[in-house]
């Protein structure tokens, strides 16, 4: 395994910082530390690798839980239920009465060891991730999507310098109920993806590996990767059509066609003049009244952080909504098979 040498800006500014051991060494996980000359307190390691096709590893669960359930959401209003009864609410914007006005929340999912809400803000020129605790509605923010360790230890995120695009940002912060400034550090290597290995070990896999496993996004899945038994109401036949993009000579359109039985659901697609990508097995959630649907195939561009698919049930109708359908309705109505 080649691991390429990190160029670090060091900020240790609370107590507890990890000293490493001078001589090289293996943590459980298989991963190869570099030396420490220097001898002094480090930070959580940062290690980048260009070659992990012998990377063992020992992922552990992602302590963030990509669900549906805790917000409501419309196209005006993002509202999160804080367990002290009170309703923390995030206003959209459409650009009123200026483009640098808008904005737009997008609620991502929940982490329980630590009692949070992850909330996505979106705006004019940048986007912030929102960190809320449950109890009290209090906000911290990072500025990428947070990357936690596996007891949420530490949190790390990461940038690319718009001054200087050759350099990638890492921060990795203390978590003790409020974030505090811990590390921070640079490289000039591209990376694709970063993912804890314990709470002392955060990897990041080099731009240069050519069809990588996206280990962090699997990793991030794993809750819903064991198929479960479905509700008997969601089994039956679904269907929905979306039109693409125009053409001068023909317009394109794709199909969905789901198949739900028992624990398994099976995604066929047709169009024109369209890509058909991710078809194949889904695994399953489902709620009352939502069922996610995770991409269970083999293609990895497939693969994401949240549910693929989210069906909801209401009255006696059936919606769907998707980022594969580039709709500006968040859910559009699905025809299920009588």
């Amino acid at each position: 395994m080649k691991i390429l040498k990190l160029i670090l800006i060091i900020s240790c500014i609370c107590g507890g910082c990890q000293q490493l051991k001078k001589n090289n060494t293996n943590t459980n996980d298989g991963v190869k530390l570099p030396e420490n000359k220097n001898g002094i307190s480090e930070p959580p390691l940062m290690v980048l690798v260009e070659d992990i096709e012998n990377l063992s590893y020992n992922l552990k669960q992602d302590p963030v839980i990509f669900d549906t359930i805790d917000a409501t959401t419309t196209t005006k209003v993002l509202n999160l239920k804080l367990d002290n009864g009170e309703n923390l609410v995030f206003l959209n914007n459409d650009g009123v009465p200026y483009d640098e006005n808008r904005a737009s929340f997008k609620y991502i999912g929940r982490i329980d060891k630590i009692n949070k809400f992850l909330v996505k803000g979106k705006f004019y020129e940048y986007s912030v991730y929102y960190i809320i605790d449950r109890k009290s509605g209090k906000k911290d923010s990072l500025y990428s999507m947070p990357l936690f360790s596996p007891e949420c230890k530490y949190v790390a995120e990461s940038y690319r310098d718009n001054e200087t695009p050759n350099r990638y940002f890492f921060n990795i912060k203390k978590y003790n109920n409020e974030i505090s400034k811990f590390y921070e550090g640079f490289i000039t290597t591209p990376f694709k993806e970063q993912f804890w290995i314990n709470d002392s070990t955060l990897i990041a896999v080099s731009n240069s590996i050519k069809g990588a496993k996206k280990y962090s996004v699997t990793n991030r899945n794993k809750v819903y990767q064991t198929n479960k038994e479905i509700s008997k109401d969601w089994s039956g036949k679904y269907y929905i059509e979306i039109e693409g993009e125009k053409t001068s000579t023909e317009d394109s359109w794709k199909s969905y066609s789901f198949e739900i039985n028992g624990a398994k659901a099976i995604l066929k697609m047709d169009g024109s003049h369209a890509a058909l990508l991710c078809d194949g097995q889904y695994n399953m959630e489902n709620t009352d009244n939502e069922l996610l649907l995770f991409y269970n195939g083999t293609d990895l561009d497939c693969k994401k952080e949240g549910p693929n698919f989210v069906i909801k049930r209401k009255n006696e109708e059936y919606l769907i909504k998707s980022e594969n359908f580039n709709s500006e309705v968040d859910f559009l109505k699905l025809e299920k098979a009588k």
